[in-house]
């Protein structure tokens, strides 16, 4: 997916998700861009620190930013808030 200013790609972790045990590590998404196609930043992780977000579905450029969204099971942390994020446009 990719904005006028960068290239993103979106990475699964592939986990396991029927036997996943609630206490262990973040089994989500990580998240990587590039404004050049060679040099790749990370943008999150971890999910962006939501455990129960398992992976994205969504990749939208808008005018302000990149909007992301994806699945969740809350059964892995019923205190999330499940929501979508805003990555602002840098110009």
């Amino acid at each position: 997916m990719g904005t006028p200013d960068a290239l993103y790609a979106a990475i699964d972790s592939n986990a396991d998700l029927f036997n996943v045990d609630p206490a262990s590590e973040p089994i989500g998404f990580h998240l990587w861009k590039t404004r050049d196609g060679e040099d790749w930043q990370p943008v999150t992780s971890d999910s962006f620190g939501q455990r129960a977000a398992l992976d994205l579905q969504i990749l939208q450029p808008t005018p302000l930013g990149l909007v992301a969204a994806g699945n969740w099971n809350l059964a892995l942390d019923s205190a999330a808030q499940p929501g979508f994020w805003l990555e602002e446009r840098t110009c």
